[in-house]
């Protein structure tokens, strides 16, 4: 295992290199509401996984500067008032070819859900974990603050959101988790995404909802158990498990 970083000059970030793996396995950043930065959500488990995987994490690009003090995050929206993502997604299929990887998973919560559904549809063939992502930059203060103060007003805030993406998107297997406790998310974000997908043909999605007590405290993130569980599931699968991806089926029973 090697590792390097700043493989790009987009933005901070952590590489870990395995010379046993042709699958790359990205972190994506939430929202930070302290100084510390770069901030590498789940970094601890890079141990876990850089041995059978190549390991990235990603640091929001912009969420240092006080410009987005207020927000936490910049949803990757520059102060220029540009949205960046698809700066992301380029500099990941170069890091892609130049090492000969075959496939790539996206994981992220909350900021990064949404960041991994967009990315995903970007790069064709690679898959996604979107977990109680913030998929309307309208429904939450952060991402609110970031488009009314910060974005270019010549900017339609839908096309650079998720469904815009998916619309025409590459993506092989995007899996949705968000847990029922988490009450914003899941009426305010889920509920109306499932309506809107009704009208996207040729997608290929799973929104899988569960009702864990582990998971009371509403708007939390997968403990490392059920993350790396479904982790390897999608990692290593190559369709969907019908039967297994349903409305409403529980993914995480309690323990």
């Amino acid at each position: 295992m090697n590792l390097n970083s700043n493989i790009t000059e987009y933005c901070e970030n952590l590489f870990f290199e395995s010379d046993n793996s042709d699958k790359l396995l990205v972190f994506l950043p939430s929202v930070n509401g302290g100084k510390n930065y770069p901030y590498y959500p789940r970094k601890s488990w890079s141990s876990d996984f850089s041995d059978k995987y190549n390991v990235l994490f990603i640091s929001d690009p912009y969420q240092n500067l006080l410009l987005y003090l207020e927000s936490m995050g910049s949803w990757f929206i520059s102060p220029d008032g540009e949205s960046t993502i698809e700066i992301l997604a380029e500099k990941i299929v170069e890091l892609k070819d130049k090492l000969s990887l075959r496939d790539v998973l996206f994981y992220g919560s909350s900021m990064g859900g949404y960041a991994a559904i967009i990315l995903s549809s970007l790069i064709a063939g690679s898959k996604a974990i979107s977990e109680c992502p913030q998929l309307y930059l309208s429904k939450h203060p952060g991402s609110r603050y970031v488009c009314n103060n910060i974005l270019k007003k010549t900017i339609d805030v839908n096309l650079i959101e998720p469904l815009h993406f998916l619309r025409e998107g590459k993506s092989k297997h995007i899996r949705l988790v968000c847990s029922i406790f988490d009450n914003h998310h899941y009426l305010s974000h889920i509920l109306p995404f499932v309506e809107d997908i009704k009208g996207i043909s040729n997608i290929n999605i799973s929104i899988e909802l569960y009702a864990n007590d582990l998971y009371k405290n509403g708007h939390v993130a997968l403990n490392k158990i059920d993350a790396f569980k479904l982790i390897e599931e999608v990692m290593n699968s190559d369709f969907f498990i019908w039967n297994r991806g349903h409305f409403g089926y529980s993914l995480f029973n309690p323990r």
